[in-house]
């Protein structure tokens, strides 16, 4: 073996590389234990006092955990900055760690989306013509359904409804007044401005979203924007708090200052209002269905009515809209109360109450300038019947000439938590000189005005609507709205970051509890050590002496591996401790290549050194292409994939490089060490010598059989796919999924009816997920709906179905928080309907691709077409067979087989697996016909076949014993990912001996056939 010393010393260095990087992980693991005892005393002295004993018994646990959280991030804040390790802080340890995934730590996983068009809409006129809304309409429906440049779609939809106008009309004020532009502009160079002006928006809602999230307080936060698109990805690590991130990520921060209505400027127009809309209602209702009409013209007649009111059955009937909008009355003065609010409703009822507001013949009653805005938070009300409840309240926004408000929120210099007199948190703001001026100028007209109220807006809702006395020097402002101390930091780092140039609503989401990412870890921890084991057995079973050897270089591989991902900062997921147990089998491929060379050098009689050097060379080549083609696969993975299964592409691709290197130099230093002392290197024993070695299959005979039983499989699984059709995963439909864990075991039907009651549209379907007590809910209730509110809401109905089938009471902030809290919600997805067709439209064409690349190489590798045919029909086979087999037994096992981005990784995976056996027999067969030239092609491909199918059978079952090892114990997330996987690789036995093989013979022989004709 020539430059030994070069390769040992490589091995040294890398060596003392992963050594160096995974020294970190293993310093901040320390400490993290270190702080998670001195958490535990905390709690355990908590536990011991007055304020403990006080606190009621199904809030104990809660608030211990809270402690508990609290006092493990004090510690580590307080090391964070002291050298721990060498010249290095724990903070920089903590840098250099292992990263791993969201699924394995818990935490939260949010892509945004920058919606271009709202932000076209900003830039067109005020009035925009009808064709400009075709146009956008188009678009839209287009993007959504196969995404793209929107710009270049809406060009496209412009030349479809308006061919030969000018889009320069459309947008006139934009180019005229704003931008100057004195010449008449083309079609094309609007877009250009259209696109040139969204991408300059993107980046600045980009670089607004990191200053917000680095105010949050999350460690080792990430955002990245996606490339060619208008989306932000963002990893949000640790985060047990959802609907804050979701706030502070989705919020525009698009605040404002109004002048505001008095209640009694409005009141009589909403009697007026309550009166046509029952006039309304009555003209639609058959003659027969009367009812006596009650005076609703006066304050008093409403406020004597009040008490009849709440009994009455047909109140809904007489007053409409008082019934579910209570106006702001105080019947026993018998007086309307002062302030801009003209009534409060409960939530389920503001969408009814915006409806008719929204009516021309509703709005025509009331001022020009009225405009009827929500308040962001709810207040304990009373409603009609007397009850007390959580009621939003309606504010009178008085609108001004130009539709703009009169101070904005660009005037604001700073924002910053604050307490008033009454100790509630609130948020303080200070305004540049020109702010200033506006606001004491609009506070004094306010104060002067009979002290009205000037209603501050973000986002569009009501924050706090406070009455002025005086006018308010100083550009000195508070908003104000019973806020938490994270609900007021959040917001003052809102505005502090700035505003966001256009609205970003999350289109794909996914968290995990920590709970639940400690449960992964141990599952792949535990399915990584059982997995190794059985291959370090089974080599040393099978190889006895040599086993030994190839289990250190297995081990090596292992170690050089966690080095690497350290080192490339690549993110370890749970699909990708799959990727690294699966590399522990297909590790072991080359070393089976090379041993069972060797055994054939030694059964032709060479001597042990010379058996070991030729069996290195001669196995070299299909080495290298059957690992190539796997590494093919996973670069189509990694580009096509997204979060975890990048992970697993990650992993796959680094142990396919860090195992040709340690099975073949590593390997190749211990046996030369050996030979060199003159030891005796063993490869088999008595139960494994000659292993399949003296076969005589006639496999060229078997073909036809082969490819009756191949079609009769496909068309069986086709039929299928076509009728019974596929379980998708929320990745591909589009929805919202939660695992939910409950305290005693659960019916699914139970649970779905219960589920059906509560979201009655939408499709909902239910399904145990790993314990009887645990379940997988995906619904598309309410999917189409962008606003800020709807996740509360979907998990508000979700909690009100689910309640009585918990044993124990539990509230909705238990059952919504993912602090170390053993039951309800531990993770969710949601993904948004474009997302879900992105994701299908990349599986399609990586699968494709692959499929593509897989046959060029092959072609080019084999310098013939032939043999790129017959090994991409081959994995056609493959893939077909393994998608048949979700779609028959889909329902029928007792596990997930959903068809979803961790599928696609699967059949990925198999067609670069499927590929390396076919191309081991294809190297043989060539190394055959050029050592026997003048023999038939039948004879070379039996030999080829039968010489290789001890490597076949052992190749296979090392990483069968690994993929079974993680269905079992790798845990519920990814057992369709490893059942699809051995269902694949089995196919691929068949496949390759059966249908790619003996379509490469049939192939070549038609080729012999018309060159013997030809001559």
């Amino acid at each position: 073996m020539q430059n030994k010393g070069a390769i040992r010393l490589v091995a040294i260095l890398l060596g003392l590389a992963c050594l160096y990087q995974l020294s970190f992980t293993v310093v901040t693991r320390i400490e993290e234990n270190n702080a998670k005892e001195y958490a535990a005393v905390a709690v355990d002295q908590f536990r011991q006092t007055p304020e403990y004993a006080a606190i009621d018994d199904n809030d104990k646990e809660f608030s211990a955990a809270n402690l508990s959280n609290a006092r493990e991030k004090y510690y580590l804040d307080s090391i964070s900055s002291e050298k721990i390790f060498f010249l290095y802080t724990y903070k920089e340890c903590k840098e250099k760690e292992i990263n791993l995934g969201l699924d394995l730590r818990g935490g939260m996983n949010v892509m945004l989306e920058v919606s271009v068009m709202d932000i076209v809409k900003s830039m067109a006129n005020q009035n925009a013509s009808p064709y400009l809304n075709e146009a956008l309409g188009i678009a839209t429906r287009n993007y959504n359904a196969a995404g793209g440049d929107f710009v270049a779609l809406l060009g496209a939809a412009w030349s479809q409804v308006a061919p030969g106008r000018s889009l320069a009309d459309e947008f006139s004020y934009e180019l005229q007044y704003v931008r100057k532009e004195t010449k008449q502009l083309t079609n094309a160079e609007v877009l250009s401005i259209l696109r040139s002006d969204a991408e300059s928006a993107i980046a600045n809602s980009f670089n607004v979203l990191r200053n917000r999230i680095d105010h949050f307080g999350v460690t080792q936060p990430n955002i990245q924007r996606l490339a060619n698109s208008g989306r932000i990805l963002v990893e949000l690590p640790g985060v047990k708090e959802p609907e804050r991130v979701r706030k502070l990520l989705q919020g525009t921060a698009s605040l404002e200052f109004w002048t505001t209505y008095e209640n009694s400027e409005i009141y009589q127009s909403l009697v007026d209002a309550n009166r046509l809309i029952k006039d309304m209602q009555l003209a639609e209702r058959p003659a027969t269905d009367t009812a006596a009409v009650a005076d609703t013209s006066s304050l008093s007649s409403l406020a004597q009515q009040s008490d009849s009111l709440a009994a009455a059955q047909n109140r809904e009937k007489e007053y409409p809209l008082f019934s579910i909008l209570s106006p702001s009355v105080d019947p026993q003065a018998n007086t309307l109360l002062t302030g801009a609010c003209i009534g409060h409703a409960h939530y389920r009822d503001t969408a009814k109450i915006n409806e008719w507001l929204r009516l021309p013949q509703i709005q025509a009653l009331f001022p020009r300038e009225f405009i009827p805005t929500w308040t962001v938070k709810p207040e304990k009300r009373y409603n009609n019947e007397g009850r007390e409840e959580d009621r939003f309240e309606l504010v009178a926004i008085k609108n001004t000439s130009d539709g703009k408000a009169p101070l904005d929120g660009g005037v604001v210099t700073d924002a910053r938590l604050s307490y008033g007199q009454t100790g509630n948190a609130e948020v303080e703001m200070n305004m540049n000189a020109e702010g200033a001026r506006i606001w004491a100028r609009l506070t004094a007209d306010a104060a002067r005005d009979g002290k009205k109220c000037i209603a501050i807006i973000l986002d569009g809702a009501v924050y706090s609507y406070p009455r002025v006395q005086n006018e308010i020097p100083g550009g000195r402002s508070q908003i104000t709205g019973n806020f938490t101390i994270p609900e007021a930091t959040d917001l003052a780092n809102v505005l502090k970051s700035g505003k966001l140039p256009a609205p970003a609503h999350i289109v794909q989401e996914a968290v995990v509890g920590p709970s639940l990412g400690e449960e992964s870890i141990n599952a792949g921890l535990l399915s990584f050590l059982i997995a190794f084991l059985l291959v370090l057995g089974y080599m040393l079973f099978f190889y006895n002496g040599a086993g030994v050897v190839a289990n250190v270089a297995l081990i090596t591989n292992v170690f050089f591996l966690f080095g690497a991902l350290v080192s490339f900062g690549a993110v370890l997921t749970l699909p990708g401790i799959a990727g690294i147990v699966l590399t522990l089998g297909m590790a072991v491929d080359a070393n089976v290549l090379i041993y069972e060379r060797i055994k054939e050098e030694l059964r032709s009689g060479k001597s042990l050194r010379l058996a070991v050097t030729d069996g290195y060379k001669n196995a070299y080549s299909a080495i290298v292409d059957g690992n190539l083609t796997t590494i093919i696969t996973g670069i189509v993975l990694f580009a096509f994939g997204s979060g975890p299964i990048q992970g697993f592409a990650t992993t796959l691709v680094m142990g396919i490089v860090t195992s040709l290197f340690t099975s073949i130099f590593i390997t190749r230093l211990l046996f030369e060490s050996r030979l060199n002392k003159g030891k005796n290197i063993t490869f088999d024993n008595k139960l494994t010598h000659n292993f399949l070695t003296n076969t005589k299959i006639d496999f060229v005979t078997l073909r036809k059989p082969a490819y009756i039983l191949s079609v009769v499989i496909v068309v069986i699984g086709l039929e299928f796919i076509f009728t019974k059709g596929f379980t998708y995963g929320v990745d591909f439909t589009g929805g919202r999924t939660y695992v939910v864990r409950f305290d005693k075991p659960v019916s699914t039907n139970d649970v779905r009816s219960a589920l059906l009651v509560e979201m009655s549209s939408g499709a909902t379907e239910v399904k145990q997920f790993g314990a009887e007590s645990q379940i997988k809910i995906t619904t598309t209730y309410m999917i189409k709906d962008n606003s800020e509110k709807v996740d509360t809401l979907v998990v508000q109905k979700l909690y009100t179905a689910l309640k009585p089938f918990f044993a124990a009471d539990i509230r909705l902030d238990e059952f919504t928080s993912t602090l170390e809290n053993p039951n309800g919600i531990i993770s969710s997805d949601f993904v948004g309907p474009t997302i879900a067709s992105d994701i299908k439209r990349d599986a399609v064409i990586a699968v494709i691709i692959a499929l593509l690349a897989i046959f060029l190489y092959i072609a080019a590798r084999f310098r013939n077409w032939v043999w790129g045919t017959g090994g991409v029909l081959g994995l056609v086979f493959c893939t077909t067979f393994t998608i048949s087999f979700f779609s028959i037994f889909s329902g029928i096992l007792p596990f997930s087989l959903d068809v979803d981005q961790t599928f696609i990784a699967a059949v990925l995976t198999i067609i670069g697996y499927a590929i390396n056996d076919a191309v081991v027999i294809f190297d043989r067969i060539r190394e055959y016909r050029t050592l026997f030239p003048k023999r038939e092609l039948r004879q070379n491909v039996n030999e080829a076949l039968n010489s290789t199918l001890s490597r076949t059978v052992n190749t296979t079952g090392s990483t069968l014993v690994v993929l079974i090892a993680i269905a079992i114990f790798g845990g519920e997330v990814i057992r369709g990912f490893s059942v699809a996987l051995i269902v694949g690789i089995l196919a691929s036995i068949y496949a390759t001996l059966f249908v790619g093989t003996p379509i490469v013979y049939d192939l070549h022989g038609q080729r012999q056939k018309k060159e013997a004709e030809k001559k």
